[in-house]
């Protein structure tokens, strides 16, 4: 028999953000869903046990581990109430400058989109048009897809520089975590981990930025929640996302594991610092989600990713 393999599930937000639009509820209603499917026909394991056990070669079968990114408000208000609520557990990746007030630069550029003065927007000389909500979403897209290819001190210039054209500079497009609500999260049982400081595309900074990011992210969610934190999940997450620097300073910074946004099952062999996730949608139906998994386990075995070590 084959050695049994991880699955490591990612979502985001769960209800309606300026750059993630949908019907109030919607999501809520369908993570619900969700999170009942995986309960009924899979066996979810927290995090830092499905990584021991992958470890030491001692999964069940079908064994799942859940995770939500960046940090919004609805991961504790919602997301972490349906987790609890069906006998699950999950891990939630923080950035420290968002739990200090700051907001996620995706979610300050579709705000200023939604705000525009005129109904096209003339960035980098592309045209991009803004007609209602799935205009200003495909905008939103194909800005954001630009601005990942730059180190994070100019994609914070530009963000800025477009939030003060639609007036929008200093306002708080969507509700984050803070604090506090970090601390409710893991007084709750769930695992921390960490997703940078502030969502840099680690990639495209120097090995240094990316040692120094990496190892104050962690020291300041050790000392903000007293616990000990590490797992990292890279933001964004893609193979271009992060190279053999940043593999180096996790390792350097004390994480035991860094998640991926590589679709894909775990084995002993992969690397801990390229662990793969299937990354979903609030939006998703049960059906889908099923789906999903399952061209997750046939592409690996016809596909397998590559990998950096």
């Amino acid at each position: 028999m084959s050695p049994r393999r991880l699955l490591v599930i990612g979502w985001h937000n769960v209800g309606p953000t300026p750059y993630f639009d949908d019907r109030p509820g919607a999501g809520e209603r369908m993570l619900r869903h969700q999170l009942g499917w995986l309960r009924r026909f899979t066996n979810v394991l927290p995090l830092d046990e499905g990584l021991r056990r992958l470890a030491e070669s001692c999964l069940p079968h079908r064994a799942v581990a859940l995770t939500f990114d960046d940090g919004y408000q609805d991961n504790l208000e919602i997301a972490s109430r349906e987790v609890i609520s069906q006998g699950l557990s999950a891990s939630f990746f923080l950035c420290p400058s968002f739990l200090d007030g700051g907001h996620p630069w995706w979610e300050r550029l579709a705000a200023a989109l939604r705000r525009w003065p005129s109904p096209v927007v003339d960035w980098q000389g592309a045209p991009l048009r803004l007609d209602g909500p799935t205009g200003i979403i495909a905008a939103a897209e194909v800005i954001s897809e630009r601005l990942k290819l730059v180190v994070a001190d100019e994609r914070e210039a530009e963000v800025t520089r477009m939030e003060r054209i639609a007036g929008t500079l200093g306002e708080a497009p969507v509700a984050m975590l803070d604090w506090a609500g970090a601390r409710q999260l893991a007084r709750r049982g769930h695992g921390i981990g960490s997703h940078s400081m502030r969502h840099a595309i680690l990639s495209r900074e120097s090995a240094g930025d990316q040692c120094t990011d990496l190892a104050e992210s962690r020291r300041l969610l050790e000392s903000g929640l007293q616990r000990r934190v590490d797992t990292l999940a890279y933001p964004n997450g893609r193979s271009a996302d992060f190279n053999e620097n940043t593999v180096a300073a996790a390792q350097a910074s004390g994480y035991r594991a860094s998640l991926t946004t590589i679709t894909g099952r775990n084995s002993v062999a992969t690397p801990r610092h390229e662990i793969r996730r299937l990354v979903v949608s609030c939006n998703d139906s049960p059906r889908m989600l099923a789906t999903e998994i399952k061209a997750c386990w046939q592409a690996e075995r016809t596909n397998p990713q590559p990998s950096r070590s």
